[in-house]
């Protein structure tokens, strides 16, 4: 079964410059798009909302956006601006650090899909790294992050854990040596839901910390938690 794709981002126009789209007009654009394609389901921006692990939102406000009872806000605060303005940056430092050009491998955008099997299912990739054999090899997730923030949870020491983890070892190649996963909670049910969506066992969450600090986490698939993002 193929991907059921929804409204399509609008690009920039390529040509005269006096015929160029205006470039916050096209976000704008984009972004209204993309409100009304994540009205469609559940999208992975929302998922840890109706998990109840968001505590920016609960998820009866999220239902009363869904049904029309509230309207969404629609201004960004100054973290989503300045995410949204690198993550074109922050994907091609995943690229460098990976190695992908020299590989075989590539980046492409991804536009908005429905899973065939859970209709309810959206998923709005930032991108799909792209293998040697022009298959699917990965997710790729692109995070900011103003600092790494202590979660409740403690070590054995008891201080607190990080919401971050070191990010995976790799070696002058790119190839993985170490591998670590821990990243928000938030976030791992979001490339887990898209992982669903799109069939793929893994993703790269690539994430920019205090504007110097870039990490590279990997996350596999785990069917036990997918199944439980269904029955949410």
């Amino acid at each position: 079964l193929e991907h059921v794709p929804l409204l399509r981002p609008v690009g920039y126009h390529v040509g005269k410059q006096e015929e160029q789209r205006d470039a916050q007009a096209v976000a704008a654009l984009n972004e209204q798009i993309w409100l009304t394609n994540r009205m469609f389901g559940i999208s992975g921006s929302v998922i840890g909302t109706v998990a109840g692990l968001n505590k920016w939102q609960t998820p009866y406000s999220a239902w009363c956006e869904y049904t029309g009872r509230t309207e969404h806000n629609a201004r960004q605060s100054p973290a989503m601006e300045w995410g949204h303005r690198l993550e074109e940056t922050v994907a091609q430092a995943y690229a460098d650090k990976m190695g992908l050009i020299e590989r075989g491998y590539h980046l492409v955008n991804q536009e908005t899909v429905c899973s065939p099997e859970f209709p309810f299912l959206l998923a709005s990739v930032d991108r799909l790294v792209i293998g040697p054999d022009a298959c699917l090899d990965r997710i790729l997730e692109v995070k900011t992050a103003s600092f790494n923030y202590d979660t409740p949870e403690r070590d054995g020491d008891g201080s607190a854990v990080k919401a971050w983890g070191r990010g995976n070892l790799y070696d002058a190649a790119g190839n993985l040596l170490e591998q670590d996963s821990q990243v928000p909670t938030t976030y791992l049910l979001q490339v887990m839901l898209y992982m669903l969506v799109m069939k793929c066992p893994k993703a790269d969450i690539a994430v920019l910390i205090n504007t110097n600090d870039f990490r590279v986490f990997t996350i596999d698939y785990d069917p036990a938690i997918a199944c439980q993002l269904v029955l949410t």
